[in-house]
């Protein structure tokens, strides 16, 4: 099973018989199956480790990936948008959330998708 901890910037790092290197989690299904399928990433984005489930993890490497999966769940939900301003192959957002006015870029050819409700 994988060892994690955090370092004292807050980044998740991956132990093993190489030494610790930086690692990303990316879960392979966020929405229904949040503690289980974890892809570790290193800074190339290749996958360097994985997590069947977060609960074969010991106990402080369990508590590093959950605080880490935590910070980058974090998902606003828009009630407004305020302003976009098309910018060189970059599109920014300026908009109201329940969780406060926030901005964003997504490439020019990104847009939000619609939702089965119409939303």
């Amino acid at each position: 099973m994988p060892q994690l901890n955090s370092n004292e910037a807050g980044q998740l790092l991956l132990h093993s018989q190489r030494g610790s290197i930086p690692v990303r989690p990316v879960a392979c299904f966020p929405w229904s199956e949040p503690n289980n399928y974890i892809s570790l990433r290193n800074e190339a984005g290749m996958e360097v480790g994985f997590i069947d489930s977060a609960a074969e993890l010991d106990h402080s490497s369990r508590t590093a990936l959950e605080t880490t999966l935590r910070q980058t769940r974090f998902v606003f939900e828009v009630i407004a948008i305020e302003n976009v301003e098309d910018e060189f192959e970059l599109r920014t957002w300026s908009v109201k959330t329940r969780q406060g006015p926030r901005s964003f870029q997504t490439k020019l050819d990104e847009w939000p998708r619609t939702l089965e409700t119409g939303a």
